[in-house]
Protein backbone atom coordinates (compact mmCIF):
# COMPACT_ATOMS: atom_id res chain seq x y z
CA UNK A 1 0.00 0.00 0.00
CA UNK A 2 1.08 3.62 -0.39
CA UNK A 3 0.82 5.77 1.96
CA UNK A 4 1.68 9.57 1.50
CA UNK A 5 2.52 13.19 2.49
CA UNK A 6 0.08 16.33 2.93
CA UNK A 7 0.90 17.62 -0.13
CA UNK A 8 1.15 13.79 -2.03
CA UNK A 9 -2.31 13.65 -1.29
CA UNK A 10 -3.28 17.07 -2.27
CA UNK A 11 -1.50 16.26 -5.54
CA UNK A 12 -3.90 13.45 -6.33
CA UNK A 13 -6.68 15.37 -5.49
CA UNK A 14 -6.17 17.57 -7.83
CA UNK A 15 -5.41 15.27 -10.58
CA UNK A 16 -1.39 16.67 -10.32
CA UNK A 17 -0.19 12.99 -10.78
CA UNK A 18 -1.16 9.48 -11.47
CA UNK A 19 -1.27 7.83 -8.23
CA UNK A 20 -4.31 5.04 -8.39
CA UNK A 21 -6.89 6.22 -5.40
CA UNK A 22 -7.77 2.83 -4.47
CA UNK A 23 -4.27 2.53 -3.33
CA UNK A 24 -4.13 5.93 -1.59
CA UNK A 25 -4.24 6.14 2.55
CA UNK A 26 -4.04 8.99 5.03
CA UNK A 27 -4.24 9.17 8.46
CA UNK A 28 -6.83 11.69 9.63
CA UNK A 29 -4.82 12.50 12.96
CA UNK A 30 -1.68 13.04 11.10
CA UNK A 31 -2.73 15.05 7.96
CA UNK A 32 -5.74 17.07 9.36
CA UNK A 33 -8.17 18.71 6.86
CA UNK A 34 -6.84 21.92 7.77
CA UNK A 35 -3.52 20.85 6.52
CA UNK A 36 -4.57 19.45 3.41
CA UNK A 37 -6.66 22.37 2.66
CA UNK A 38 -3.90 24.97 3.42
CA UNK A 39 -1.97 22.66 0.74
CA UNK A 40 -4.17 22.88 -1.96
CA UNK A 41 -4.41 26.33 -2.14
CA UNK A 42 -0.76 26.48 -2.05
CA UNK A 43 -0.52 24.27 -5.54
CA UNK A 44 -0.39 26.20 -8.82
CA UNK A 45 -2.43 25.09 -11.88
CA UNK A 46 -0.68 22.26 -13.81
CA UNK A 47 -1.83 24.64 -17.17
CA UNK A 48 0.31 28.07 -16.42
CA UNK A 49 -1.66 29.80 -19.35
CA UNK A 50 -4.87 28.59 -18.09
CA UNK A 51 -5.02 31.93 -15.26
CA UNK A 52 -7.51 32.79 -13.55
CA UNK A 53 -10.26 31.00 -14.97
CA UNK A 54 -8.42 27.11 -13.67
CA UNK A 55 -7.89 29.08 -10.02
CA UNK A 56 -11.82 30.05 -10.14
CA UNK A 57 -12.36 26.28 -11.52
CA UNK A 58 -10.66 24.57 -8.67
CA UNK A 59 -12.39 26.87 -5.53
CA UNK A 60 -15.72 26.59 -7.23
CA UNK A 61 -15.28 22.51 -7.80
CA UNK A 62 -13.30 20.95 -4.95
CA UNK A 63 -12.08 17.64 -5.21
CA UNK A 64 -14.01 14.83 -3.45
CA UNK A 65 -12.76 14.05 0.09
CA UNK A 66 -9.87 10.65 -0.04
CA UNK A 67 -11.09 7.57 1.36
CA UNK A 68 -10.30 6.75 4.57
CA UNK A 69 -8.34 3.31 5.78
CA UNK A 70 -12.31 1.54 6.33
CA UNK A 71 -13.43 3.11 3.56
CA UNK A 72 -10.94 1.83 1.01
CA UNK A 73 -11.04 -1.09 3.06
CA UNK A 74 -14.33 -2.07 2.43
CA UNK A 75 -14.07 -1.44 -1.31
CA UNK A 76 -11.01 -3.84 -1.11
CA UNK A 77 -12.83 -6.43 0.27
CA UNK A 78 -16.65 -5.75 -2.33
CA UNK A 79 -13.94 -6.03 -5.26
CA UNK A 80 -12.39 -9.56 -4.14
CA UNK A 81 -16.30 -11.06 -3.73
CA UNK A 82 -17.04 -9.36 -7.43
CA UNK A 83 -14.04 -10.53 -8.91
CA UNK A 84 -14.18 -14.19 -7.41
CA UNK A 85 -17.74 -14.49 -8.34
CA UNK A 86 -18.49 -15.24 -4.34
CA UNK A 87 -22.25 -16.07 -3.58
CA UNK A 88 -23.87 -15.48 -0.47
CA UNK A 89 -22.16 -18.12 2.10
CA UNK A 90 -18.95 -17.98 0.59
CA UNK A 91 -15.73 -17.45 2.98
CA UNK A 92 -13.75 -14.73 2.70
CA UNK A 93 -10.04 -14.68 3.86
CA UNK A 94 -8.75 -14.39 7.15
CA UNK A 95 -8.48 -11.31 8.48
CA UNK A 96 -4.54 -12.15 9.10
CA UNK A 97 -4.86 -12.66 5.39
CA UNK A 98 -6.79 -9.39 4.71
CA UNK A 99 -4.22 -7.38 6.93
CA UNK A 100 -1.07 -8.29 4.92
CA UNK A 101 -2.50 -8.10 1.31
CA UNK A 102 -4.08 -4.69 1.85
CA UNK A 103 -1.64 -2.91 4.06
CA UNK A 104 -3.38 -2.36 7.18
CA UNK A 105 -3.88 -2.63 10.77
CA UNK A 106 -5.93 -5.64 12.04
CA UNK A 107 -8.64 -2.84 13.64
CA UNK A 108 -9.60 -1.45 10.31
CA UNK A 109 -10.28 -4.42 8.61
CA UNK A 110 -12.23 -5.62 11.77
CA UNK A 111 -14.30 -2.04 11.41
CA UNK A 112 -14.70 -2.69 7.46
CA UNK A 113 -16.14 -5.98 8.45
CA UNK A 114 -18.28 -4.64 10.69
CA UNK A 115 -19.87 -1.78 8.40
CA UNK A 116 -20.27 -4.39 5.72
CA UNK A 117 -22.13 -6.34 8.14
CA UNK A 118 -25.04 -3.79 9.05
CA UNK A 119 -25.37 -3.28 4.71
CA UNK A 120 -25.60 -7.43 5.12
CA UNK A 121 -22.62 -7.92 2.57
CA UNK A 122 -20.81 -9.65 4.79
CA UNK A 123 -21.71 -11.86 7.63
CA UNK A 124 -19.16 -12.84 10.40
CA UNK A 125 -19.38 -15.44 12.77
CA UNK A 126 -17.38 -15.98 16.04
CA UNK A 127 -15.23 -18.35 15.65
CA UNK A 128 -15.48 -19.54 12.20
CA UNK A 129 -14.81 -16.18 10.10
CA UNK A 130 -16.74 -14.20 7.19
CA UNK A 131 -18.74 -14.99 4.54
CA UNK A 132 -20.45 -12.89 2.30
CA UNK A 133 -23.65 -12.31 3.62
CA UNK A 134 -27.39 -12.17 1.68
CA UNK A 135 -27.10 -8.68 0.37
CA UNK A 136 -30.79 -8.23 0.92
CA UNK A 137 -32.31 -4.85 0.16
CA UNK A 138 -33.58 -4.83 3.95
CA UNK A 139 -30.70 -1.80 4.84
CA UNK A 140 -32.02 -0.04 1.91
CA UNK A 141 -36.25 -0.98 3.33
CA UNK A 142 -34.89 0.55 6.88
CA UNK A 143 -33.50 4.06 5.21
CA UNK A 144 -36.38 4.70 3.11
CA UNK A 145 -39.09 3.91 5.65
CA UNK A 146 -37.35 6.59 8.22
CA UNK A 147 -36.70 8.75 5.25
CA UNK A 148 -40.79 8.64 4.52
CA UNK A 149 -41.47 8.74 8.14
CA UNK A 150 -39.60 11.20 9.43
CA UNK A 151 -39.90 13.76 6.48
CA UNK A 152 -42.03 17.03 7.01
CA UNK A 153 -44.54 15.59 5.27
CA UNK A 154 -44.42 11.63 5.74
CA UNK A 155 -47.51 11.46 3.62
CA UNK A 156 -45.74 12.60 0.26
CA UNK A 157 -43.20 10.61 1.16
CA UNK A 158 -44.72 7.60 0.96
CA UNK A 159 -46.99 8.69 -1.83
CA UNK A 160 -42.89 8.48 -3.42
CA UNK A 161 -43.16 4.76 -2.44
CA UNK A 162 -46.06 4.00 -3.64
CA UNK A 163 -45.43 5.43 -6.73
CA UNK A 164 -42.39 3.47 -7.07
CA UNK A 165 -44.50 0.09 -6.45
CA UNK A 166 -46.39 1.16 -9.29
CA UNK A 167 -43.81 2.07 -11.67
CA UNK A 168 -42.67 -1.18 -11.27
CA UNK A 169 -45.56 -2.99 -11.71
CA UNK A 170 -46.50 -1.13 -14.84
CA UNK A 171 -43.22 -1.94 -16.22
CA UNK A 172 -43.05 -5.44 -15.71
CA UNK A 173 -46.56 -5.83 -17.75
CA UNK A 174 -45.37 -7.15 -20.45
CA UNK A 175 -42.96 -10.04 -18.89
CA UNK A 176 -46.14 -10.73 -16.90
CA UNK A 177 -48.29 -11.27 -19.50
CA UNK A 178 -45.79 -13.04 -21.34
CA UNK A 179 -45.34 -15.43 -18.43
CA UNK A 180 -49.22 -15.82 -17.70
CA UNK A 181 -50.79 -15.72 -21.07
CA UNK A 182 -52.33 -19.02 -22.19
CA UNK A 183 -52.28 -20.66 -18.28
CA UNK A 184 -54.26 -20.74 -15.70
CA UNK A 185 -52.58 -20.40 -12.59
CA UNK A 186 -54.11 -22.13 -9.66
CA UNK A 187 -52.64 -20.98 -6.87
CA UNK A 188 -52.91 -17.04 -7.97
CA UNK A 189 -56.41 -17.76 -8.33
CA UNK A 190 -57.05 -18.85 -5.04
CA UNK A 191 -54.57 -16.32 -3.48
CA UNK A 192 -56.90 -13.55 -5.09
CA UNK A 193 -60.01 -15.68 -3.98
CA UNK A 194 -58.71 -15.26 -0.40
CA UNK A 195 -58.44 -11.36 -0.56
CA UNK A 196 -61.83 -10.68 -2.01
CA UNK A 197 -63.13 -12.90 0.59
CA UNK A 198 -61.57 -10.96 3.38
CA UNK A 199 -61.85 -7.76 2.00
CA UNK A 200 -65.80 -8.18 2.02
CA UNK A 201 -65.68 -9.32 5.79
CA UNK A 202 -63.47 -5.64 6.07
CA UNK A 203 -60.31 -7.65 6.71
CA UNK A 204 -56.84 -6.54 5.33
CA UNK A 205 -55.27 -9.52 3.21
CA UNK A 206 -51.72 -8.41 3.51
CA UNK A 207 -50.18 -11.81 3.41
CA UNK A 208 -52.07 -12.96 0.13
CA UNK A 209 -50.71 -9.34 -1.38
CA UNK A 210 -47.23 -9.98 -0.94
CA UNK A 211 -47.57 -13.69 -1.72
CA UNK A 212 -49.68 -13.06 -5.11
CA UNK A 213 -47.05 -10.46 -6.48
CA UNK A 214 -43.86 -12.60 -5.62
CA UNK A 215 -45.70 -16.08 -7.07
CA UNK A 216 -45.92 -13.27 -9.90
CA UNK A 217 -42.93 -12.25 -10.30
CA UNK A 218 -41.09 -15.43 -9.90
CA UNK A 219 -42.99 -16.26 -12.92
CA UNK A 220 -41.23 -13.49 -15.06
CA UNK A 221 -37.62 -14.98 -13.60
CA UNK A 222 -36.28 -10.95 -12.20
CA UNK A 223 -34.61 -11.82 -8.83
CA UNK A 224 -33.72 -8.10 -8.52
CA UNK A 225 -37.26 -6.57 -9.46
CA UNK A 226 -38.55 -9.70 -7.19
CA UNK A 227 -36.47 -8.00 -4.46
CA UNK A 228 -36.91 -4.53 -5.22
CA UNK A 229 -41.02 -4.67 -5.51
CA UNK A 230 -40.72 -6.82 -1.59
CA UNK A 231 -38.55 -4.01 -0.52
CA UNK A 232 -41.23 -1.51 -1.52
CA UNK A 233 -43.87 -3.94 -0.48
CA UNK A 234 -42.40 -3.98 3.01
CA UNK A 235 -42.21 -0.43 3.26
CA UNK A 236 -45.33 0.27 2.91
CA UNK A 237 -46.19 -2.72 5.37
CA UNK A 238 -44.19 -0.86 8.22
CA UNK A 239 -46.09 2.40 7.37
CA UNK A 240 -49.67 0.41 7.19
CA UNK A 241 -51.12 2.06 10.33
CA UNK A 242 -50.72 5.45 8.88
CA UNK A 243 -52.22 4.42 5.65
CA UNK A 244 -54.77 2.28 5.96
CA UNK A 245 -56.37 4.18 9.05
CA UNK A 246 -59.87 4.26 7.96
CA UNK A 247 -59.28 2.67 4.75
CA UNK A 248 -62.28 1.55 2.87
CA UNK A 249 -60.52 0.69 -0.48
CA UNK A 250 -60.06 -3.08 0.55
CA UNK A 251 -62.84 -4.75 -2.26
CA UNK A 252 -61.37 -2.38 -4.81
CA UNK A 253 -57.64 -3.47 -4.37
CA UNK A 254 -58.50 -7.20 -3.99
CA UNK A 255 -60.80 -6.81 -7.33
CA UNK A 256 -57.70 -5.47 -8.94
CA UNK A 257 -55.65 -7.96 -8.23
CA UNK A 258 -57.99 -10.55 -10.05
CA UNK A 259 -58.16 -8.38 -12.78
CA UNK A 260 -54.12 -7.95 -13.67
CA UNK A 261 -54.30 -11.82 -13.16
CA UNK A 262 -57.07 -12.49 -15.76
CA UNK A 263 -55.69 -9.77 -18.18
CA UNK A 264 -52.77 -11.52 -18.09
CA UNK A 265 -53.58 -14.96 -18.63
CA UNK A 266 -55.95 -13.72 -21.61
CA UNK A 267 -53.22 -11.78 -22.93
CA UNK A 268 -54.31 -8.51 -22.30
CA UNK A 269 -51.51 -5.74 -22.04
CA UNK A 270 -53.91 -2.78 -21.75
CA UNK A 271 -56.04 -4.12 -19.26
CA UNK A 272 -53.52 -5.26 -17.34
CA UNK A 273 -52.15 -1.71 -17.04
CA UNK A 274 -55.85 -0.55 -15.93
CA UNK A 275 -55.73 -2.69 -13.24
CA UNK A 276 -52.42 -2.34 -11.95
CA UNK A 277 -53.71 1.14 -12.11
CA UNK A 278 -57.06 0.49 -10.09
CA UNK A 279 -55.29 -1.68 -7.44
CA UNK A 280 -52.88 1.92 -6.77
CA UNK A 281 -56.05 4.18 -6.64
CA UNK A 282 -57.85 3.27 -3.07
CA UNK A 283 -54.06 3.83 -1.97
CA UNK A 284 -53.37 6.72 -3.31
CA UNK A 285 -56.92 8.26 -2.30
CA UNK A 286 -55.77 7.60 0.85
CA UNK A 287 -52.53 9.11 1.15
CA UNK A 288 -54.43 12.34 -0.24
CA UNK A 289 -56.78 12.23 2.62
CA UNK A 290 -53.70 11.70 5.30
CA UNK A 291 -51.50 14.32 3.25
CA UNK A 292 -54.66 16.82 4.45
CA UNK A 293 -55.26 15.45 7.68
CA UNK A 294 -51.66 16.59 8.27
CA UNK A 295 -51.72 20.12 6.44
CA UNK A 296 -54.69 20.65 8.76
CA UNK A 297 -52.91 19.69 11.91
CA UNK A 298 -49.93 21.94 10.83
CA UNK A 299 -52.19 24.69 10.13
CA UNK A 300 -53.18 24.62 13.96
Amino acid sequence: MVRCTSQEITRVEMGLCAQPRDLLFYDEEQVPRCERVKVMSEIQSPHPDAGVFAHRSAIQSPPPALLSRTETTMEAIEQYIVANHLQPGDPLPTESALCDSLGVSRSSVREALRQLKALEIVDVQQGRGAFVGDMTLRPLIKTVFLRSSTAPDSAEALSQVLRVRQVLDLGLASEAIQALQGTHDDHLHELVDQMISKAQRSEFFMDEDIEFHTELLKKINNPLAEQLVNAMWMIHMMALPQIHRGFEGLPETARAHEAMLVSAENGDLEGYRRAVFAHYDPLNQALGSLSQEEASSTDK
